[in-house]
């Protein structure tokens, strides 16, 4: 049996954190990855763009940088555009 300093605080357990925390894939949101992924195969396949890579390489690491101290970035960010001309003085 766990001593009192061995045992668990309910914070530190997989399903607690799973249930609790934005996930992100490939340390980005879900959604960033697809449009990144996206617009690089589109101008791969359409045109054979190959430089499309410096150009959303960058991005990509941009948006590790913006959701690295929130993971939620993203969500707020779009919720701020939408209601931006509202809180407009």
């Amino acid at each position: 049996m766990a001593t009192e300093s061995e045992s668990y605080s309910m914070t530190t357990l997989p399903l607690f954190q799973a249930l609790t925390e934005h996930m992100l894939l490939a340390n980005v949101p879900k959604e960033v990855l697809i449009v990144l992924g996206a617009i690089s195969l589109a101008f791969l396949y359409f045109f054979a763009f190959f430089y499309i890579f410096f150009i959303t390489g960058p991005l990509y690491l941009l948006a590790i940088y913006l959701t690295s101290e929130d993971a939620q970035f993203f969500d707020c960010y779009r919720a701020y555009v939408d209601k931006n001309n509202y809180y407009c003085t």
